[in-house]
């Protein structure tokens, strides 16, 4: 929870005190790019909770907040790495369609680019919601963790994607909280 605190309370006070004045905007940009290190500092958080997981899994004994922040010491590289990708995936979306919106394209051509841009995002980050759980049971390079997410989340796609939506709908709800104040629903 301590590591969850910077991106909630950053998001409240996005959604609700930093309102852009209209589609493409400085603050509106920095908005998400302060989102990159608050996802990193959550990450962290989140490798000490798969840490403690595996713990529990493989009935091994913990003291809860000693055996946490161990998990996150041990896991910190690669949940620091989780968390820039993560975070820089979800801002180069947010990018994306905010250069989309600029577009003289009609209605049609802008929802059907979107859908692309979005399905792209799910493809980057599925794999990547399965590398902290890897991290903390297997011991292999990086790159090979990504690279076994990437097996995992395409072999189970149809399994996956609704987990996925499921992991990542406080993005959504993050998101949709900024767009209703920023632009009248």
């Amino acid at each position: 929870l301590p590591f969850g605190v910077a991106v909630f309370v950053y998001g409240f006070f996005c959604g609700f005190f930093l309102v852009p004045q209209g589609s493409f905007s400085l603050r509106y940009v920095r908005s998400y790019l302060a989102l990159v290190p608050r996802f990193m500092i959550l990450s962290l958080g989140q490798g000490g909770l798969f840490h403690c997981a595996r713990r529990m899994a493989f009935l091994e004994g913990m003291e809860l907040p000693e055996e946490f922040f161990l998990g996150v010491k041990r896991n910190a590289k690669e949940a620091l790495f989780f968390g820039f990708f993560f975070s820089l995936n979800y801002v180069l979306l947010k990018f994306a369609l905010l250069f989309l919106s600029t577009l003289s394209l009609s209605s049609i051509w802008v929802a059907a680019l979107s859908g692309v841009l979005y399905a792209f995002f799910f493809l980057l980050e599925g794999p990547l919601l399965f590398l902290l759980a890897e991290v903390s049971v297997y011991s292999n390079p990086l790159y090979n963790h990504y690279l076994n997410g990437v097996r995992f989340y395409l072999g189970g796609f149809l399994l996956n994607l609704p987990l996925c939506l499921v992991y990542l709908f406080p993005l959504f709800l993050f998101d949709y909280i900024l767009q209703c104040h920023s632009y009248p629903c």
